[in-house]
C-alpha cells in the first residue's frame, strides 16, 4: 500500500497521449519521472503523485491505488 511521501517511477500519461518522441525532446519533457505521493483518497481508491518537470515546474497525476501497490 502506498503512503504519503512514498516515491514511485512512472511515465506521465500526458506525455504519452499528446507528444511524440520529437516533441518531448523539443519541449524538454522527461520520458520517466519520480513522483512523490502527496494525497491519498482511500474512499475513492486513488492517490495523487507530484513530480518535477524542470526547475520550478511541478505537475500532478492521479492513479488508482491498485496501480501503485
Amino acid at each position: 500500500m502506498i503512503e504519503l511521501g512514498d516515491k514511485r517511477r512512472f511515465v506521465p500519461s500526458a506525455y504519452l497521449a499528446h507528444l511524440n518522441e520529437r516533441e518531448r525532446a523539443r519541449y524538454g519533457c522527461p520520458t520517466e519521472v519520480t513522483g512523490e505521493c502527496v494525497y491519498i483518497n482511500a474512499e475513492h481508491r486513488f492517490c495523487r503523485m507530484r513530480f518535477l518537470v524542470r526547475e520550478g515546474l511541478w505537475q500532478h497525476e492521479c492513479f488508482p491505488l491498485e496501480a501503485m501497490a
